[in-house]
């Protein structure tokens, strides 16, 4: 039995060896032998780099030499492997047009190696984590509707948007594992012109300015390689300067400077689109702010009676308010 056996495997030998023409040796870090000359084909076995194989003599007369040689599986089926991926050994100098590591033509290095550079990257085995981000925006925003309680009758009031910038400084929490999760600090400055005209003829503009900073905290609800959901929630404090200057023709006009802080929760959501620009995303978001009652002091008593409050002339006081903003900006990623 064992001679008989010995006897096949010869055979089987020499008819490789009569059907194929000539040896290769894989160069390639990996290389698939596929059941048909397509790479949308069966993989039938996956040869190592430096293993050897036989190449059909077919193949290897054709003057143009195919992009798939022929060749046979560890089964001894029919297989076809890709050119680019081996090396022939011819004996001569053709030997010499081949080098003996495969490099990618549109790369510039082995496709087919998938093992990571070393040192392997922090981010391993993820692809890329964005563990910092800065978002710069443009912010409009509801008028701060509540002027000043002022001792005339009010007649007309005109109110106009509030403007400003915002930024939004973020950095990924260091137990999360899906890069989901960012803690940071948010800062805005915005400003509001409105204008009070009085029954008997005087007028009032106020100028107000509001500068925010706090902490928040967001996670992303939706994330994919082009678009990104990001909810957040946080608090800021808040300081407030409005310049309210009172005129009257023919006695002149008074500017008096109110102060104050206040405390502000919000919730805000961004939706990005992302790596519009090489690590920076454009974004569009919007806020939802509630600011507590506070009072405004001004410095000085005031000169002009007959215009400021009688009860409270050196406070403007402000209500509970809710304010809705929407913003546009860049979200650059570090």
């Amino acid at each position: 039995m064992r001679k008989l056996l010995i006897k096949k495997i010869v055979c089987s030998l020499i008819f490789i060896q009569n059907a194929l023409g000539a040896e290769a040796i894989v160069i390639s870090f990996r290389a698939p032998l596929l059941n048909e000359r397509s790479d949308e084909s069966k993989t039938l076995q996956v040869l190592r780099k430096g293993e050897k194989i036989y190449i059909a003599d077919t193949d290897l007369k054709d003057p143009s030499y195919p992009e798939y040689l022929e060749t046979i599986d560890r089964s001894g089926r029919t297989a076809f492997i890709k050119r680019e991926y081996l090396k022939i050994i011819w004996k001569d100098e053709r030997e010499n047009s081949t080098n003996i590591n495969y490099i990618n033509a549109s790369t510039g290095h082995d496709s087919t190696d998938f093992r990571p550079e070393e040192p392997i990257p922090a981010t391993y085995p993820f692809e890329t984590r964005e563990f910092t981000r800065l978002n710069v925006s443009l912010a409009i925003g509801s008028n701060p509707k509540g002027p000043y309680t002022y001792s005339e009758n009010i007649g007309q009031q005109n109110f106009s948007y509030e403007t400003g910038a915002r930024f939004l400084y973020q950095r990924k929490a260091d137990f999360d594992q899906v890069d989901r999760l960012y803690f940071g600090l948010f800062g805005s400055v915005a400003s509001v012109t409105n204008k009070v005209d009085f029954t008997t003829g005087g007028s009032s503009k106020e100028n107000r300015s509001l500068f925010r900073l706090g902490p928040i905290v967001s996670f992303d609800f939706y994330k994919t390689q082009k678009h990104l959901l990001n909810l957040g929630t946080g608090f800021s404090w808040n300081h407030h300067r409005s310049t309210i200057t009172v005129s009257q023709t023919g006695l002149g006009e008074e500017e008096r400077l109110f102060t104050g802080f206040s405390l502000s929760p919000f919730i805000q959501s961004q939706f990005a689109f992302r790596n519009f620009y090489p690590n920076a995303d454009f974004t569009l978001g919007s806020e939802l702010s509630f600011y507590l009652p506070h009072t405004q002091t001004a410095g000085s008593d005031p000169e002009f009676d007959r215009y400021w409050s009688s009860e409270s002339p050196n406070e403007f006081q402000q209500t509970l308010r809710l304010q809705a903003q929407f913003y546009m900006g860049i979200n650059f990623k570090y």
